[in-house]
Formats: structure tokens, sequence, C-alpha cells
């Protein structure tokens, strides 16, 4: 069944009038409802709940720029939308943090949202209360970029209290911070972690691959993700299984 509705069977008043939301196949039973849309959010690439039900997005503002760019203008950014009438939609839009290179991620963690933007991991705080943060830490950075996406993904938390993120087949040289260790000087894609005060830097496992997009956790813990071009015969997509020290 193809079908697209909103939670009223109309497009809300907060929506551009203009707002056409294509259709979508669903299996029986199943409903799409349409939460954001213009002008609250553009172009969402990724995107993490709070403990408040608020959503932080990661957003592109639409241009097409490479590394040096990029780095120059900064043009992407974070949006926070809130549904501030708790009926399931997103009513209200405020720019979280601008002034960011490309991020691809984000993650709600210890009053703090964590995200990859090249390239770097950030920690990004609103000290204030007034949605927009003033906290902005570099935690973990050397992860060269060139703008076409395949980079830096994430971060994503483990059931073990790390976080973990994707970095694409771009090169990097990566620092411990507290100990001053070169822990990986390469230009393979890798599976990276740390814990969430950017200490203890360790790649998980790494090669292969042009492009690590996504990591999830299975309950056992092992870990698994999506890439795009893995390469075998033929490359193409795929969903991996990484283990510790895997190549």
């Amino acid at each position: 069944e193809a079908r697209l509705a909103s939670g009223r069977g109309t497009i809300p008043s907060v929506f551009n009038p203009s707002f056409n939301p294509p259709s979508i196949t669903l299996p029986d039973g199943y409903i799409a409802e349409v939460a954001a849309a213009p002008p609250l959010v553009e172009r969402p690439m990724m995107a993490a709940f709070d403990e408040y039900g608020r959503l932080f997005v990661s957003e592109s503002s639409g241009v097409n720029l490479n590394d040096k760019e990029l780095d120059k203008k900064k043009p992407h950014s974070i949006k926070l939308l809130e549904d501030t009438d708790n009926d399931g939609i997103f009513d209200k839009s405020t720019v979280f943090a601008d002034n960011m290179t490309f991020p691809q991620g984000a993650l709600w963690l210890q009053d703090s949202l964590y995200v990859m933007s090249p390239p770097s991991l950030w920690r990004l705080e609103d000290t204030t209360g007034d949605g927009v943060a003033d906290v902005r830490e570099e935690l973990v950075t050397g992860f060269k970029y060139t703008g076409n996406a395949a980079d830096v993904h994430g971060p994503f938390l483990h059931q073990n209290g790390r976080i973990y993120w994707c970095h694409g087949r771009k090169g990097h040289t990566v620092v411990d911070t507290d100990t001053g260790r070169t822990v990986s000087d390469n230009k393979g894609a890798r599976i990276w972690s740390c814990f969430p005060d950017g200490s203890d830097v360790q790649v998980h496992a790494g090669g292969g691959m042009d492009n690590p997009v996504e990591v999830d956790f299975m309950d056992n813990g092992d870990i698994v993700g999506s890439i795009n071009l893995f390469y075998g015969r033929p490359r193409g997509d795929t969903l991996n299984h990484w283990i510790y020290g895997g190549v």
C-alpha cells in the first residue's frame, strides 16, 4: 500500500503550504507520518533524540563544496526541533549549532550532543537553556576529508560506554591528546572508538572498504554496520560484522 499521512491527515500549518511529500510504499498495517518538514528543516542527514523528545538534526545547507571551501565557509548546521504542544509534530526549530564543516551524525549523551564534523569529533553543550550550544569542545581530530561525504559518520553509543564512529578512505593522523601517542597514521578506512571525554582513542577495525557509514550493536556487544563501496567482487554496498582488530 502506498500511503503517506500526517498525524491529522493534512499537512500541518507549521509546514510550507507548497510542501508535497512523496508517496511511500509500506507493508500492510503501517502508516508513515510527517513529523517535520520545511521550513523547520530543509535537508536533514542524521538525527538523534534527547530524553525530552527533542530532535537534533544534522542538516546540509545544500551547497557542494570541497574541503578547503568547507573549512573556510563552514556552511552547515545542526537544528533543534521541538514539539511544543505534544501532538507528535515538530512545530519549533532552533539553530543549535552553526558554522559546521559537514556534520554527519548526532548522539545525545550526558547533557551534550556529540557530532562528527570533519576533521573532528565534537561535544556541543547548551549551558544556558536557550536551545543554542555555547560550548564546543573538540575531542578527537585528524580525519581528512574532501567534501564528498565519504568521511566521518557518527558517533554511536555502545553498551560498554564507549562511543564509536566511522571514517572513510581519506587518510588520517590521529594522536591521543592525553598521552601524545600516535594512534594511527594511515590512509585506509577505519572504525574508531573512545570514551565520551575523548580519552583512550582506539581503532576497532578497518581496511578493505571505501566509506563505512553507520554502526550498530548486537545484544552481545558485537558491532555491525553499513558500508558504501566494499571492495569485493563485484564491489558494492554491504552490511558488515566488524571484529576488534579485524581487517
